[in-house]
């Protein structure tokens, strides 16, 4: 398994250095679907009891505070790890950071995921400027076109996690999906034990500008996080 480890990083990697905004995409969309099966692989291989690899948490710094955004990086950071079998929770600096939980493979995931969509999405707004109306404020135009881009990421990242899952099943049968399902009570039994943060549950903010929110959604859509033709996972 740490070979997978190795190409996703190298994947991570490559989409970060590339000039080409197909081609970012296209590793990021490899990555994701790497980083899905592998997870499902390990539990099927029983490597997490083998390695005695325990629930952890790890704290996330997301925004400064005061930064334009805070809340849609909030929520792309709950999808993203929702997506990869990891819990985030509240803490109590509002927006601007948050804690996950799970297994460390999985937080790892859910980290490098987040960061490679927030660096597309910051390079997409500053890509998408001149769409923004002149009578529209500067701020409330970007946080709309965050929120818009996350909006549709998050729909992207569950989509990209029922279609590995789909794929494990066809390849191992039902167990796939129960591995997972299994993995998630876990963590969620280890919170109940252990945590006393609240659940992320908060809603993102009102959109103030209907062009940039939908210029977000526009880019987002260009980011196709399905995979692109067949993935070595040897």
């Amino acid at each position: 398994m740490d070979n997978i480890t190795n190409k996703i990083n190298a994947l991570f990697a490559k989409a970060e250095s590339t000039d080409s905004t197909h081609e970012a995409e296209a590793l990021l969309a490899k990555a994701q679907e790497l980083m899905i099966k592998h997870a499902i692989d390990a539990e099927l291989l029983g490597e997490r009891k083998d390695s005695h690899e325990e629930v952890a948490f790890e704290d996330v710094e997301l925004a400064t505070k005061g930064s334009p955004g805070a809340q849609a990086l909030f929520m792309l950071l709950c999808a993203t790890a929702r997506a990869n079998s990891v819990t985030p929770l509240g803490t109590n600096e509002g927006w601007h950071d948050a804690r996950l939980v799970g297994y460390p493979r999985d937080i790892t995931s859910t980290k490098a995921m987040y960061h490679a969509i927030v660096l597309a999405m910051f390079d997409a707004e500053l890509k998408s400027r001149a769409n923004r109306p002149r009578h529209e404020h500067a701020r409330t135009w970007k946080v709309s076109f965050y929120n818009g881009f996350v909006h549709t990421m998050s729909t992207k990242l569950l989509q990209a996690r029922d279609d590995a899952v789909s794929q494990a099943n066809a390849e191992h049968g039902s167990s796939a999906e129960l591995v997972l399902v299994s993995k998630e009570q876990r963590v969620q039994t280890w919170i109940s034990e252990n945590m006393t943060l609240g659940r992320a549950t908060r809603s993102a903010s009102r959109t103030r500008s209907a062009s940039g929110f939908l210029s977000g959604v526009t880019a987002a859509n260009t980011v196709d996080l399905r995979s692109r033709g067949s993935v070595e996972s040897r």
